[in-house]
């Protein structure tokens, strides 16, 4: 279940070999010292997911970074922010925004949308692009998992 969801993740961006490296490390995440401080194994799993898939989060406590770095995950990147939307805007005005914006790539896939991991300790965004047809199967495998994955849309 893991690596299907790591797989999900993604998009299949990681070999066999990667995505097995990477379940493995989070399915160690509550034995491991050095995550000693997440209060629970779910905790604990969430951080090393968010931290293995690093090049797949786009992270932030602000709209504006977390759309940088999304932005910067496109070959053509996304759209800069309307100047509307820029100066005071909700989270869910924003990812209603940018589920537009994201259902108009990889069409040939049925377009991209958005999940959010809560990590469960703080109000940091930590948003992954999956297409958007896996996004059901992205919240059924984590809820499995006891990951909590949203759709920021319904926040």
């Amino acid at each position: 279940m893991l690596s299907e969801l790591i797989d999900l993740l993604t998009c299949g961006d990681l070999d066999v070999h990667e995505r097995e490296q990477v379940a493995k490390l989070i399915l160690d995440a509550p034995e491991n010292p050095e995550l000693d401080w997440a209060d629970n194994a779910s905790q604990a799993m969430s951080f090393e997911l968010y931290s293995c898939l690093a090049d797949h989060v786009a992270t932030g406590e602000r709209i504006d970074e977390v759309h940088e770095q999304l932005q910067a995950m496109f070959a053509e990147p996304l759209s800069d922010l309307p100047p509307t939307m820029a100066d005071a805007m909700s989270r869910r005005d924003y990812f209603e925004w940018l589920d537009a914006e994201l259902s108009r790539r990889a069409v040939d896939r049925g377009g991209y949308g958005v999940v959010t991991l809560d990590d469960m300790a703080s109000d940091t965004l930590y948003v992954f692009i999956v297409y958007r047809a896996n996004s059901a199967r992205v919240f059924e495998l984590a809820r499995s998992l006891g990951l909590r994955f949203k759709d920021p849309r319904a926040a």
